[in-house]
């Protein structure tokens, strides 16, 4: 029986670990891929589960928790698919129109409403574990790690099962049916070989169940595309997942429109947006022939730069294979058309293009990447992404880009946002020109003879080149580039005060347009950041972020009891690896570009290492020893965060990302250690303390991880940066360990 309860408790684990994955997928897409979002949704995931192994340890003591242990792995299993769809009807329940941008109050409700369910029953599931295994023969003294050890295990192998098996072949809806057919069919069994009266009603439970999944997943296609309807309305058209994003086509009239997890890419036919974002650029340049397109670009840009007589070769290089499947499958009248050789597409990150591209290949590099509104966008406006397109230059190339702006007035958030571009840029190019307009449209070059926006000279080569335009005419050019406007301006970047410059390991961008989105839906939001943003707010920020931890920590030495400070001390270990889980996402993002796909994996590996060191903490010492123990688990976190310190210090994310085949190996490795570190420190603090105290233990590790995402998520990793955020949470670590009291 203490066989069939662990396997219960794998089981809710590996069906928790899918369902996490699934449930961030969705919310991700209805909050437009914010990582602010992503810091919400684990918070509230595993605040939840905490509240529910607190709430299940009392409920144990009155029900069968064997009993309840299946019947709530069952029922999560099976609350899951209908909580894909209760996710995509959130537009039409909260009134959320496709792109818009949620506020911050809007996010947790929405978030708390969706995990609420699925969460306090995985809590309570721990809760039933440890009972009902510790109520078996022989267990006394080893329920805390051995269920752990079970459900972290569970957790480790639900990973792969979804990258590698559901997600390749099916639908996310299809997928948690199948996952639900799976473990009803597994308990069936198991209720039947128990044979117990307390469990009679278990298998014809379990079976109906079972049944019931079959025929849902049936007609998994319909569901599917019924639920799609209600998360876009009447002109939704297709979807597709995709490794980079989740995909969606609408079409109203003759318009198409993409979103990518959630945000508007483009319109096609969109003359009045392609015509200025193609020709512009290519006028600029007195003779442009070879014309670089990166980054999910439009198929009107393509199709207004094959216009250009002189332009030999366009090479567009777009990193989701599947985008350009999908719209020819689902939009063929779009997509754009061969001509004579002159259009070649690559499918590849732009960063990895970089390095496959020869030097010096160039006239002008057009950057169609997307507002630097979160880390995956960010990644292609730093320093070292505009070094790398500064060699693909010739030597009278020109880069460009254009970022959402306000045609006339500037506010000073999104300044901020404008500067912090211009100055990265400033970094690599001597010569740099900022146009206004509704599109902020930025020109880099190596020298200012290379580079001139004069507004006489762009309309005689519009004329010049022959290309007839519907909306670029020459009024809309002389506007637009009338030097008052391009001095004002001017002006505003230059009285704004003093930015960073963007950099992979610190996305100041990312942090600016964060300030810029939190202003328009969160002003209380936008005003802290923007304390935080000022030279003048830094030392109070540390101040924050350190003096509450040393304080703690005293109280503990003084006042605090042995199990007071263990719980502390788990729920600082429970935020390390929640953040070094989340800055090895952000890593994977900026480097390879396909977080989305590959979140599933980097989970896993660190349950999966939770898995192995709880087992390894479980076989080690005495109990008397388990306090050494555990500060010594807490030092070695604190190392961990100095060995991805020094790893990123000594090897730019460049040569990492050249790592085609060892680089993801790489991440796993790193990330299966943490989580061997954090179920080692888990193990150790359940061996401290008495063998009542796990569900505690549980819940302290949970709430100390859902402080450390929204933690993370809002302020550390945009305000410090991944270096310095891996030197906090080594401070961290090393006050706990002190915390700890023999």
């Amino acid at each position: 029986m203490a066989s069939a309860t662990l396997f219960i408790i794998f089981l809710s684990g590996f069906a928790s670990a899918i369902g996490q994955v699934v449930v961030l997928r969705e919310l991700l897409v209805l909050f437009s891929g914010n990582e602010l979002s992503a810091g919400i949704v684990l918070a509230c995931w595993m605040l939840w589960t905490a509240t529910g192994s607190l709430a299940g340890k009392g409920l144990a003591r009155r029900v069968d928790p064997v009993l309840f242990l299946v019947l709530g792995t069952a029922f999560f299993c099976a609350a899951l698919p209908a909580t894909v769809v209760w996710v995509r009807a959130s537009r039409l329940i909260w009134s959320i129109p496709p792109g818009e941008l949620l506020g911050f109050g809007k996010m947790a409700v929405i978030a708390l409403s969706v995990t609420g369910p699925l969460c306090l029953v995985t809590g309570c599931l721990f809760a039933f574990g440890l009972a009902a295994y510790s109520r078996q023969p022989d267990t006394a003294g080893k329920g805390t790690i051995r269920v752990y050890l079970a459900e972290a295990g569970g957790a480790g192998a639900g990973g792969p099962v979804f990258y590698f098996v559901l997600l390749p072949a099916l639908s996310t809806l299809a997928g948690t049916l199948i996952l639900t057919t799976i473990v009803a069919g597994l308990c069936c069994m198991l209720a039947a070989l128990t044979r117990t009266s307390r469990h009679a009603l278990l298998t014809p439970v379990m079976a109906g169940l079972f049944l019931a999944s079959c025929a849902a997943f049936v007609f998994s296609g319909d569901l599917n595309a019924w639920s799609r309807n209600l998360q876009w309305g009447r002109t939704y058209l297709d979807s597709r997942d995709t490794p980079y994003h989740n995909l969606a086509l609408l079409r109203s009239a003759e318009q198409f429109s993409l979103f990518a997890n959630g945000l508007w890419l483009y319109s096609a036919p969109d003359p009045h947006t392609s015509e200025p974002a193609a020709h512009i650029p290519l006028l600029v340049h007195p003779s442009p022939k070879n014309v670089l397109l990166l980054g999910d670009y439009s198929p009107g840009i393509v199709a207004e730069i094959l216009r250009h007589p002189g332009v030999e070769r366009l090479d567009c290089v777009q990193p989701d294979a599947q985008l350009s499947e999908f719209i020819a499958e689902a939009a063929p009248e779009i997509r754009p058309a061969a001509n004579r050789g002159r259009l070649a597409v690559v499918h590849a990150d732009p960063k990895r293009f970089m390095g496959l591209a020869a030097p010096g290949s160039y006239d002008v590099v057009i950057l169609s990447g997307g507002e630097p509104v979160n880390a995956e966008m960010n990644r292609f406006y730093t320093v070292e992404f505009f070094s790398g397109m500064k060699t693909l230059l010739r030597p009278e190339g020109i880069l460009t880009f254009g970022i959402p702006s306000s045609p006339d007035i500037l506010g000073e958030r999104q300044a901020l946002l404008l500067k912090s571009l211009y100055g990265t840029l400033k970094e690599c190019f001597e010569a740099v020109i900022v146009v206004p307009g509704e599109t902020a449209r930025f020109f880099a070059a190596r020298s200012p003879d290379h580079l001139s926006v004069e507004p006489g000279r762009i309309t005689e080569r519009l004329r010049s080149r022959g290309i007839a335009t519907l909306y670029l005419k020459d009024f809309y050019i002389v506007d637009l580039l009338n030097p008052m406007r391009l001095s004002y301006l001017d002006s505003v970047l230059r009285r704004t005060m003093q930015v960073r410059v963007n950099r992979d390991l610190e996305p100041s961008c990312y942090l600016y347009g964060l300030a810029v989105w939190s202003s328009q839906v969160h002003p209380e939001l936008g005003r802290m950041l923007e304390l935080a943003l000022r030279p003048e707010g830094r030392p109070w920020l540390w101040t924050a972020l350190l003096l509450p931890m040393f304080v703690a920590v005293a109280a503990l030495k003084k006042w605090g009891g042995r199990d007071a400070a263990v719980a502390f001390n788990t729920a600082v270990a429970g935020a390390v690896v929640i953040v070094s889980e989340i800055i090895l996402i952000l890593l994977f993002q900026i480097i390879y570009g396909t977080a989305y796909g590959q979140i599933a994996l980097i989970v896993s590996a660190f349950m999966a290492g939770m898995a192995a060191g709880s087992g390894i903490g479980s076989m080690m010492g005495t109990e008397g020893d388990a306090v050494r123990r555990l500060r010594a688990a807490q030092v070695s976190l604190a190392l961990y965060a100095g060995m991805l310190f020094a790893l990123l210090t000594l090897f730019p994310t460049a040569e990492i990302g050249r790592a085609k085949d060892s680089g993801p190996v790489l991440f796993l490795v790193i990330a299966l250690v943490g989580g061997i570190l954090g179920g080692f420190q888990f193990a150790c603090a359940a061996r401290a303390t008495g063998p009542d105290k796990g569900t505690v233990l549980y819940a302290a590790d949970l709430a100390g991880a859902a402080a450390g995402a929204v933690a993370a998520s809002l302020f550390l990793l945009p305000v410090l940066g991944i270096p310095r955020t891996l030197l906090l949470l080594g401070l961290w670590s090393v006050a706990a360990a002190f915390g700890s009291r023999a």
